[in-house]
């Protein structure tokens, strides 16, 4: 199993979904598995560039139906195995160091349940902003063994906060 599953939820054209999908293939650790779930888009567009990637690190999953936004994301988490999830956005980058950071802090802080690391607030083409200016809108969950992962009461979990992306 991999150390990671990140999560990708989308629907919509692919330009930007492949954006993202080379940000989760250019990463510099390669321990994760990348879940495509395609909510039920019109277009097999998005699908059929996904396969014909070829990288076994990653699987596609298309609902029967369109699930929205919020039961796309729920579907997401029913499908999660790893220890560590991201929950990523069609429209979101993964900057290069995000997991092999993610993992150096998870092997650092074994107490955790959530990392709530600072992103940068717009993509590379649009002028991101810098590191500085981050705001906190993605997270790490450790999943529950045996139960479904917790999306409420996160008051009770442990959370490291990071600004930075400058530790290996």
């Amino acid at each position: 199993m991999a150390e990671f599953d990140i999560l990708l939820p989308f629907y919509g054209p692919s330009d930007q979904f492949e954006e993202a999908v080379r940000s989760i293939l250019a990463q510099s650790h390669g321990d994760f598995r990348l879940l495509c779930v395609d909510d039920h888009y019109p277009s097999l567009e998005p699908r059929d560039w996904l396969l014909s990637l070829g990288d076994p690190r990653i699987e596609y999953v298309r609902n029967d139906r369109n699930l929205g936004v919020a039961g796309n994301f729920s579907r997401c988490l029913e499908l999660a195995e790893a220890d560590w999830f991201v929950m990523m956005g069609g429209d979101d980058i993964m900057l290069p160091e995000y997991l092999a950071t993610m993992s150096h802090l998870i092997q650092e802080h074994t107490d955790i349940d959530v990392i709530q690391p600072g992103v940068n607030a717009g993509r590379p083409s649009e002028g991101a902003c810098p590191p500085a200016n981050t705001r906190r809108v993605s997270s790490h969950r450790r999943r529950t063994h045996g139960r479904k992962p917790c999306t409420r009461g996160l008051g009770l979990l442990s959370v490291v906060a990071v600004a930075n992306f400058d530790r290996p």
